[in-house]
């Protein structure tokens, strides 16, 4: 399996995990916790504060880390289909 290749079976891998509603329920719930958590937060606790707001980083990263698969495997995708089309252009699609 080519680079190509191996990025397109993670962008799928990526996509069924975004489209997973356990996936979704996590990361919703997860954030709501936080956000609770920080919310009722003693005003002078600053340094729970700056560790909730690297927890919300943290999670959109993660998050952002799968998006990046799914675009990635999909440009792949691409360039493969863009590849067979350039060996065989009278091929249908």
């Amino acid at each position: 399996m080519d680079k190509l290749e191996l990025a397109v079976v993670r962008g799928e891998q990526a996509q069924a995990l975004q489209s997973n509603p356990m996936y979704v329920q996590a990361f919703e719930d997860t954030r709501k916790a936080i956000l609770e958590t920080w919310a009722s937060l003693d005003t002078s606790d600053k340094e729970r504060a700056r560790d909730l707001h690297r927890m919300l980083k943290c999670l959109e990263r993660v998050r952002k880390c799968i998006d990046v698969h799914v675009d990635t495997g999909r440009l792949a995708n691409r360039e493969i289909e863009g590849r067979a089309h350039r060996l065989n252009p009278f091929r249908r699609a």
